[in-house]
């Protein structure tokens, strides 16, 4: 049943190639078998003696030859033997090679789709999925399906030349051929059984290479971490036991595809002799003996391929199941938006009486209230864990919250189209998350088509014109995997000249400065002071100096909203704001 919705799948998406490579096995298969009957006249001709009649095959032969006004001497006959040959291996060439572009259509609509289908996904998804699991997704399992479909094409190839060539000795003699068949298939059924082994085997591979990937994928991520505590050995061998997890099963697994024909040889070896002892028995014709002899040493082996082929199936079916799994996951995590187009904000963004818990986890806001206005700083401060970043995400549209409601300018934001919304939207995370490219490259994947002149405005406002314009070759500089190549401060100025290149409706500050020095921090507190005298900003604040200036605070205490108004009422209050701002004086002091 897995194989037969994996075959399904395959052909639902891609019916056209499939019924053009079938066609073309199906000629070659023909053409192997027109070129099997020609053995006959050919050995009729080498025995040719007075008084021999010639086998039916052969008189079929000279009437088509005459037919065609063709000799039907043994030139004849070997000629069309070997255009026949040649033909089919021509055609079989010319398959295999339509083969191999399905192949790479269907990884290529496989890759794609499934990366579309992971990014239309909410966030939900990446959250609650192994970024291991995620990566070998890409990186093994699609590329063990592609391989999946060559042993499909060569399972159905070798059906099909099954099918014509049981045809060339069911001519000559049905009795031999259908005990030699019946004798094969019987042999057969062991190794059939064997691809549940492989199914399993191939299970194990699939679990231990997300283990493996995800070991790979977070040590190199983390490996300042590793290099400064100095526990290379410890990271490798996690790797080299990840590794060995994963190729023990793998070498079964390999074995038993590799056995496979060779275990089935020897019985085809006694099939075609037990057949042609009962061609003899029945008094077969020497030529049409020959005919049979061939056709059956070219037919009893397709029936350990087919073994061999459903074997390597069974093993390739796992990493289908994953693949499917993990793009049923996500679309049924589908980024859900609204149809009404976003136009810019009017008025504020509001959260009335929100409730919003992660899975198995207390909530993460309990009845939180707040406004964030349009064309005003707004800040959320609190302890780790108060619920600031969820607010943001719930902003963002990561997640919709659970009880009361997020309303844009009044009205829900469920109606909003999503993309249009986040589209007008600033993001600056506390981790500076840029790509390994180019300050320019970074800055224009914000926004496609602006000039340089806005490029350099942008780098104005976010205070990092002056350090781009030290860099080797100035905006065209490439920063590196994670911007590996600037200063934590410089990193966050860059994010956050992209962010307002775009000339966002509102700008979200997520930490931004929480792992800065005080320079670096300084700067990119008088960038936020300008940028909020033209935008609406969101700043989530460790550091409360950043917001100093804010509009609007809200401080957060175990999902709730506990204190709100401008620094200095806060500070005068002398409530759980007043005691963080004590607190950050002493520090600094």
């Amino acid at each position: 049943m897995r194989l037969k919705n994996f075959a399904a799948d395959i052909w639902k998406r891609h019916p056209a190639a499939l019924t053009s490579n079938a066609l073309l096995m199906l000629g070659t298969s023909l053409l192997e078998a027109a070129s099997i009957f020609l053995i006959a006249p050919v050995v009729d001709n080498l025995l040719a003696a007075p008084g021999r009649s010639a086998s039916a095959v052969t008189l079929r032969f000279e009437a088509a030859a005459a037919a065609l006004g063709l000799g039907a001497g043994l030139t004849t006959a070997l000629g069309a033997f070997l255009v026949f040959n040649l033909l089919r291996a021509l055609m079989q060439t010319f398959a295999w090679n339509m083969i191999l572009r399905t192949k790479y259509r269907v990884m290529t609509d496989l890759t794609v789709g499934t990366f579309e289908d992971f990014l239309n996904a909410s966030w939900r998804f990446f959250s609650s999925s192994s970024q291991g699991t995620l990566v070998n997704a890409f990186t093994r399992e699609t590329n063990n399906v592609g391989q999946g479909f060559i042993y499909l094409a060569s399972l159905i190839s070798v059906l099909l030349q099954l099918a014509i060539l049981t045809a060339v000795p069911l001519l000559i003699s049905w009795k031999v051929t259908a005990a030699s068949v019946a004798v094969a298939a019987v042999l057969a059924l062991p190794f059939m059984r064997l691809g549940r082994r492989n199914y399993t085997l191939a299970q194990t591979i699939t679990r231990s290479a997300n283990e493996m990937t995800a070991v790979i994928h977070e040590h190199l991520g983390l490996a300042k971490i590793i290099l400064s505590f100095g526990e290379q050995r410890r990271s490798v061998g996690d790797l080299n036991r990840a590794y060995e997890a994963l190729a023990q099963p793998i070498i079964r697994c390999e074995t038993l595809l590799i056995a496979l024909p060779q275990l089935y040889q020897p019985f085809g070896i006694l099939i075609v002799s037990v057949s042609l002892l009962i061609a003899r028995r029945l008094e077969v014709p020497l030529s049409e003996t020959a005919v049979l002899f061939y056709s059956l040493f070219k037919l009893i082996p397709l029936i350990g391929q087919i073994t061999e082929k459903k074997t390597a199936l069974d093993a390739m079916l796992p990493s289908y199941e994953q693949i499917s799994g993990l793009r049923d996951k996500a679309r049924a995590l589908r980024q859900p938006t609204g149809s009404r187009p976003f136009r810019g904000l009017a008025g504020d963004i509001r959260l009335e009486d929100v409730v919003f818990a992660h899975p198995g986890n207390a909530p993460a806001l309990a009845g939180v209230t707040l406004s964030i206005r349009k064309g005003r700083m707004t800040a959320l401060v609190g302890e780790s864990g108060a619920g600031k970043s969820t607010v943001a995400d719930l902003v963002l549209g990561h997640y919709a919250p659970q009880a009361g409601r997020l309303l844009i300018d009044g009205a829900p934001f469920a109606e909003l189209d999503v993309d249009s919304f986040r589209r007008r939207i600033g993001y600056v995370s506390q981790e500076s998350l840029l790509f390994n490219m180019s300050v320019r490259e970074n800055m224009l994947w914000a926004k496609a088509d602006a000039t340089q002149a806005e490029l350099d405005a942008a780098f104005r406002q976010a205070n990092a014109d002056e350090f781009i314009a030290r860099l080797p070759d100035g905006d065209r500089t490439v920063i590196g995997d994670r911007g590996v190549r600037l200063s934590g401060g410089q990193l966050q100025r860059l994010a956050l000249a992209r962010a307002v290149l775009r000339k966002p409706d509102l700008l979200i500050l997520d930490e931004a400065t929480s792992a800065l020095d005080t320079q670096s921090e300084r700067l990119i507190q008088e960038a936020i002071e300008r940028i909020g005298r033209e935008t609406t900003v969101l700043a989530i604040a460790h550091r409360l100096s950043t917001i100093s200036r804010a509009d609007a605070i809200y401080v957060l205490e175990q999902g709730r909203v506990v204190e709100q108004g401008t620094y200095e009422e806060l500070v005068a209050r002398g409530g759980k704001f007043s005691a963080m701002a004590r607190l950050q004086s002493t520090e600094k002091a």
